[in-house]
């Protein structure tokens, strides 16, 4: 069964430049990948997650100005889709 918790995941400074905080609260700290998909469903990045760790800060830096999305998974399961801009 799909879940959101697209409440408990909180993303800025949105839009981003350098960096974007990730922060995770509740159920999404169970969360074990952060990953970075542009518009068109190409994955841009990916991180594992720590269990229960509340921040996280991604670099930027490599990708082109444009929308992107974070996505939260747990497991194959994803969690929470959030949309961000990279100034």
């Amino acid at each position: 069964p799909e879940f959101n918790l697209a409440k408990s995941v909180h993303l800025f400074p949105n839009p981003a430049t350098d960096y974007l905080t990730v922060t995770l609260s509740g159920d999404a700290q169970q969360a074990t990948r952060i990953s970075i998909y542009s518009t068109d469903g190409r994955e841009q990045a990916s991180w594992s997650a720590g269990t229960n760790s509340r921040q996280y800060r991604i670099g930027l830096q490599q990708l082109p100005r444009g929308q992107y999305f974070v996505r939260i998974t747990t497991g194959e399961q994803v969690i929470a889709n959030k949309q961000f801009i990279k100034m």
